[in-house]
């Protein structure tokens, strides 16, 4: 793992390929507009996953531009995880029976966004259904240490490290974030959608998709619960 200042930073500037900004647009019929947004959301969903120490989990509709960023490998392994974090983020199934659990993830998610960035997370993009329980049905999925899954509810991410003690120390400084349980080190995601947000054990009414999780660190492994695979190294 880079020097986590360092990472933040990089993570805030970082400039997805435009080709990625226009197959987004694209394959999901947004406007420029939202799609310039979204990414700016899988920007933060980043910083959480790689800086937090905490189990994070994506919106449907943020988890939908990281699962196409996997597909651009060339930038999203060799520049953003090799270069920028210093640790690969990876995905791998994961299975129904922990909808709880990711659920879970995803609120706590919305509140450690809170903390960590001062900011209430767009409702668009990221759905509170402690605030919006009308808009759900049902689905999930996510599981694994250091990887990301896909496949109709949610995903994990884990990093860990040496760093993450003194980190955790700097968070505190900064200002960024609050109280961070060093006992969950796990990120999750959900898949991605046309139009509205969806999250972890759920798939949202606006959209639909599939779901994943994602982690950095030496043992990692990854696919896509719809099937896509892929293989673990840092």
């Amino acid at each position: 793992m880079n020097d986590p200042i360092t990472v933040r930073h990089d993570l805030e500037t970082y400039a997805f390929p435009t080709a990625l900004h226009d197959r987004l647009m694209r394959e999901q019929a947004w406007t420029t507009e939202r799609t310039r947004r979204v990414l700016n959301e899988y920007r933060r969903f980043l910083i959480l996953a790689a800086l937090s120490g905490e189990s994070v989990t994506p919106s449907r509709t943020v988890d939908h531009a990281w699962h196409a960023h996997l597909e651009f490998t060339q930038d999203y392994w060799d520049r953003l995880c090799d270069r920028v974090i210093g640790e690969r983020l990876h995905h791998h199934p994961g299975g129904t029976d922990e909808d709880a659990r990711y659920r879970e993830q995803y609120l706590r998610t919305l509140d450690l966004y809170l903390r960590t960035f001062q900011a209430v997370p767009p409702r668009d993009l990221w759905p509170d259904p402690r605030t919006q329980p009308q808009q759900h049905r049902g689905g999930a999925l996510g599981c694994g240490v250091l990887m990301a899954a896909f496949g109709g509810g949610a995903a994990v991410a884990l990093i860990t490290g040496w760093w993450l003690a003194p980190f955790l120390m700097l968070l505190g400084g900064m200002a960024v974030a609050g109280a961070v349980d060093p006992a969950f080190r796990t990120a999750a995601g959900s898949g991605g959608d046309t139009t509205g947000g969806g999250l972890l054990g759920f798939s949202w009414d606006a959209g639909g998709g599939d779901s994943g999780s994602v982690d950095g660190g030496a043992s990692c492994g990854s696919s896509c619960g719809g099937g896509c695979g892929g293989g673990c190294g840092s």
